[in-house]
C-alpha cells in the first residue's frame, strides 16, 4: 500500500510507521499543489471522525479501523461515485450487502 503524506513533523518518525502499518510513504513535493488536493481531502474527511490533536492512543483499534471503513467506503464523485473500497476491490458494495442479506428500499 502506499500513502502520500505532508511535509509536517508529525512524520519525523515515516520509517517506523512503514514498517509497522506495511505501508510506503511518499511526501508531496515542496510547492506542488497539485499533490496537496488528495492529502488535504483525506484530512478533511478524517477530521469528520478526529479532531486535530486528538490523542490517537485513547481510540481502539477496532474503533479505528471502524472510522476507516466508513471513509472507504464513501462514494467519491472523482471515482464516478464509487467508493475507494468498490474500485480497489472491483465490486459493487450494493451486491456485497445484498449477498448478505441487507435489504435496500
Amino acid at each position: 500500500m502506499h500513502t502520500l503524506v505532508e511535509n509536517g513533523v508529525e512524520f519525523t518518525d515515516h520509517q517506523r510507521i512503514e514498517h509497522r502499518a506495511d505501508v510506503m510513504v511518499y511526501f508531496a513535493d515542496p510547492y506542488a499543489s497539485l499533490q496537496r488536493g488528495s492529502n488535504e481531502n483525506a484530512n478533511g474527511r478524517l477530521r469528520r471522525f478526529i479532531q486535530r490533536s486528538t490523542d490517537l492512543s485513547k481510540f481502539s483499534v477496532q474503533r479505528l479501523r471502524h472510522i476507516i471503513e466508513l471513509i472507504n467506503n464513501q462514494p467519491r464523485k472523482c471515482l464516478g461515485w464509487r467508493s475507494p473500497y468498490e474500485v480497489y476491490h472491483d465490486v459493487s458494495i450494493a451486491i456485497i450487502l445484498r449477498i448478505h442479506g441487507v435489504v435496500f428500499k
